[in-house]
């Protein structure tokens, strides 16, 4: 009587929900909660369970679905193995698309394999293209935490995106954080592609480092010649370790008439701003460089180039750090962020061409959330396969049935949830009066905009001024 109580209500509740009704009936006064989860998970294993082995369960699970047979792959390189598999209905819903998301998450099963994600953004939403189920293989001999091998993830996460090329995708921008795994691997890939690094992570990291107590040795990085070609006034000895000045010159000699030349600097501090207040106009210029663009004019309605905007950007930073003594920071924030290869990484101006409507990795960190609240909590430490089940027959269908309904205009079943925000908005928006000097100064072109509009609904996302 009390397990079929338990099998009727196997695929709609989860354990608790099953115990506390079974708690109302006379057959379950004396049943446990831990009775209850052991019937209904060797009940539910039926269901996604095929071999005791985990991974080789989830493979064959893919291999009898007709839709993944062969759209599933192993990779492997040093001590890092992976499994990947690509949603067959997204894939052909999305291979127009031009803006992907990369991301990965931990504790999605009790094999400790790291699980990436690669979305497609379309009008806002996330659509899953492709999983890989990331692991690093512990021999006998190792103890302790595990370490990949030198490039051994950039080489299989590279395998992984080359069978996405292979599906017909050629992203002009791709969204990530800050793993250098990722960046190698997309940069290899398509190398004609815009990195995008995620607004949200560049702002956490640069106030975390800023909150830290620890000393920091920035100065050991810091090279002011790469700071010179941008900034014409820089003063070269100023937060510069005198070894690191420029070879043969009169820097390196100490012959400058630079005012911080005989200056002894420490070689590790912790960065000066201490207050809440300079951290907020850090990362409030941190923000305004984020979204400078050539094809986005300024309040004077110029439009100034990639190269004009980065120049003055590095110069305001500078400026404002050096009247207030601060080269600690500004070592930190010019090698960490406004160097060449660094620069290109996060501001959207790095790509004179196009504006990237995707800012951050958020709609990545949506989808985990859905996979991690909505189904995996009713498991307690899920095995591979049972992921890979959830994946492939909950997760992913879902998210094809609400882009479908996006692409379709189909607002009865579902609809991008930042329009009724943005409708909310523009009429609050449009109440107000407008100031007539500042209608002056704000030079709207009608033509163009009409041009990036069309440009949207085609889903081509190269503004072309008119």
């Amino acid at each position: 009587m009390v397990e079929e109580f338990i099998f009727a209500r196997l695929s709609s509740k989860a354990p608790a929900e099953i115990f506390r009704e079974l708690r109302e009936t006379p057959e379950g006064k004396s049943v446990t909660r831990n009775q209850v989860y052991y019937l209904w998970q060797k009940e539910n294993a039926k269901i996604w369970k095929r071999d005791a082995d985990p991974l080789k369960s989830a493979k064959i699970l893919l291999s009898e679905n007709d839709r993944y047979g062969g759209l599933f792959d192993e990779f492997a390189s040093g001590n890092v193995r992976a499994l990947s598999f690509f949603a067959p209905e997204a894939v052909r819903l999305a291979r127009s698309v031009t803006q992907l998301v990369m991301d990965s998450t931990y504790g999605t099963n009790n094999a400790g394999m790291d699980l990436f994600a690669v979305l497609a953004e379309i009008d806002g939403t996330g659509l899953p293209l492709a999983y890989c189920l990331l692991d690093v293989v512990k021999s006998p001999n190792e103890s302790g935490k595990l370490r990949a091998d030198l490039g051994a993830k950039t080489d299989v996460l590279k395998q992984f995106l080359q069978r996405l090329k292979g599906l017909e995708f050629n992203p002009r921008c791709f969204a990530i954080d800050k793993d250098q795994a990722e960046i190698s691997a997309v940069r290899s890939v398509w190398p004609e592609a815009k990195i995008q690094l995620c607004y949200w992570h560049v702002k956490r990291a640069v106030n975390k480092k800023m909150c830290e107590s620890k000393k920091t040795k920035t100065q050991d990085h810091y090279w002011p010649e790469n700071a010179l070609r941008l900034i014409p006034d820089l003063e070269v000895c100023w937060g510069t370790l005198p070894e690191r000045r420029p070879l043969g010159t009169d820097h390196w000699l100490g012959r400058c008439e630079c005012p911080s030349t005989t200056e002894k600097l420490e070689r590790d501090g912790r960065l000066e701003v201490t207050t809440k207040k300079e951290r907020d106009t850090v990362l409030e210029i941190l923000r305004r460089h984020f979204h400078l663009h050539p094809l986005i004019p300024d309040e004077n309605g110029t439009f100034k180039s990639a190269d004009t905007i980065r120049r003055e950007c590095v110069t305001e930073l500078y400026t404002w750090c050096k009247a207030r003594g601060y080269y600690r920071l500004w070592a930190y924030m010019f090698t960490n962020w406004y160097a060449d290869d660094e620069w290109e990484l996060w501001a959207r101006s790095a790509d004179p061409n196009e504006i990237p409507t995707v800012k951050t990795t958020m709609i990545v960190e949506s989808h985990w959330r859905t996979l991690k609240h909505d189904y995996l909590h009713r498991f307690n430490r899920p095995r591979v396969d049972l992921v890979v089940w959830i994946l492939t027959t909950r997760v992913i269908p879902d998210a094809v049935h609400r882009v479908s309904a996006i692409v379709k205009n189909n607002s009865r079943v579902y609809k991008a949830r930042w329009r009724a925000e943005f409708k909310k908005h523009w009429r609050t928006i449009a109440k107000k009066d407008v100031d007539p000097e500042k209608l002056e100064r704000y030079h709207t072109n009608p033509g163009w905009q009409i041009q990036v509009v069309r440009d949207l609904t085609s889903m081509n996302f190269k503004t072309k001024m008119t």
